[in-house]
């Protein structure tokens, strides 16, 4: 696995969103939101700047060489990549819950159809008319049915961890199959895909390589008996994937059960926040302002409503340590990455929130350098960065909303002192692993 810590790296050819949820967060389908009892204070106070992730030496990857660019012959559209010895894009997103995750639902969609990726989010509904909520993947993946499996423990939300970790192992097998095609390659139908290889869901990693590990879900697919006609309509196998925002550990350890499979062209992002930031965040937007389920029963939004009620009970520093620990634990899929194996395959991509919202146009640059290089001509690169720029560059104003305040540091105007040092002590290991560590300590004291 080839590791780039860049603060504002962009993502390989398969990018891991992993979404990290917190306690209370209406999506955390499988755990209780109760509020925890806050932890004990002491009366100490925070530095001012986060320090930057430093990029990490790291030896260039021993894989199969991947194809030269073609600006000579760039194609008129910015999906139509050839596939190369190690195959397309897949791309897995790893973003927390309150660290832009609402954010990158709508970037994934454009950086999806300026690619021709087949997406698979929670948020696929909305590519639909009129909006279907049983969906997990995007119209160009072609899946007919529902998606989604709906439980009484899941909030109303559904889940799509089945469903897609079932779908990538089956163009895993159609690339293992040599049936990987470009839109260039003769008479591939663009719709009404069958599912094949039935598959299993995802994986864990236990301390080992990537990939490795046992445990999650069986998938179960829509039809289809498998063979050659099915995988010639695979967008995946043709054009690659992507995967993500995903908030959640069920979601991070099913896709990180993928990566020991198949031909892809791994990208790893590991996008992530200020743990404090993400907290006072969360504490206004799961106390007040974030709905429950658009599917949600009677019963489930008067479980929300009691889920909300419990928050608004707390104060903001009660809240932030009592949740902290729920945080570290949505956190443990991205740092069992931090800590895994390196193989050839599989790049880790580093983002931060701070670089995000404060540079912009730096962040996007280097995002999509590191997703689309070596595969993708420069001249699509620039067409890509060129028309995200441009839809996405106000994406950080505060609309009072959703978006109540987008600047970093705001725990330290909402915070006590005597939180911040608390905080800090008691998930010093966590933070630091995040490069957070110096952040939360104390200052040095001036004469």
């Amino acid at each position: 696995m080839r590791r780039d810590d860049l603060a504002l790296t962009g993502l390989g050819t398969t990018v891991v969103l992993l979404g990290l949820l917190q306690h209370g967060y209406p999506n955390d389908q499988r755990h209780s939101s109760a509020p925890h009892v806050p932890l004990p204070s002491s009366s100490l106070s925070s530095r001012p700047d986060p320090p930057p992730l430093k990029p990490t030496p790291r030896p260039r990857p021993t894989a199969a060489p991947r194809p030269p660019d073609r600006d000579a012959a760039a194609p008129a559209s910015a999906g139509a990549a050839v596939v190369g010895p190690t195959g397309p894009p897949a791309i897995l997103l790893f973003a927390p819950h309150k660290t832009g995750s609402t954010f990158f639902a709508a970037f994934l969609h454009d950086l999806s159809k300026q690619l021709e990726l087949c997406w698979y989010t929670d948020n696929a509904a909305f590519m639909y008319w009129p909006k279907d909520f049983t969906k997990c993947a995007s119209p160009s993946c072609a899946h007919p049915g529902q998606q989604k499996s709906f439980s009484a423990s899941d909030r109303g939300w559904g889940d799509c961890n089945d469903f897609t970790s079932a779908r990538i192992r089956e163009a895993s097998g159609c690339l293992a199959l040599g049936q990987g095609r470009t839109r260039h390659e003769a008479a591939a139908p663009t719709g009404g895909a069958n599912d094949t290889l039935r598959g299993g869901g995802g994986s864990s990693i236990g301390g080992g390589k990537i990939g490795s590990g046992s445990g999650g879900s069986s998938g179960s697919g829509d039809g289809g008996d498998g063979g050659v006609g099915a995988c010639a309509t695979s967008q995946s196998a043709r054009h690659g994937l992507l995967w993500g925002p995903l908030r959640l550990p069920l979601g991070m350890n099913a896709a990180r059960g993928l990566l020991s499979g198949g031909a892809w062209r791994w990208r790893v992002v590991l996008h992530q926040r200020h743990p404090l930031d993400t907290l006072v965040s969360g504490y206004h937007s799961f106390g007040w302002t974030h709905p429950a389920a658009p599917g949600a029963t009677a019963q489930q939004r008067r479980e929300h409503d009691a889920r909300q009620a419990a928050v608004r009970n707390l104060t903001v520093d009660q809240y932030c340590l009592a949740n902290a620990a729920e945080l570290r634990r949505k956190y443990a899929p991205y740092l069992e990455l931090l800590r895994a194996a390196e193989t050839p395959s599989v790049r880790l991509v580093r983002s931060r929130y701070e670089e995000m919202v404060t540079a912009f146009p730096r962040w996007l640059e280097q995002l999509l350098d590191a997703l689309m290089e070596g595969y993708y001509p420069a001249a699509t690169r620039a067409k890509v960065l060129a028309k995200l720029t441009s839809t996405h560059a106000g994406a950080f104003r505060p609309d009072g909303k959703h978006k109540r305040s987008v600047s970093p540091g705001r725990f330290r105007r909402e915070l006590k002192a005597e939180t911040i040092a608390t905080a800090a002590r008691e998930h010093a290991e966590w933070f630091g692993a995040l490069g957070y560590g110096e952040d939360t300590a104390p200052p040095t004291a001036t004469p």
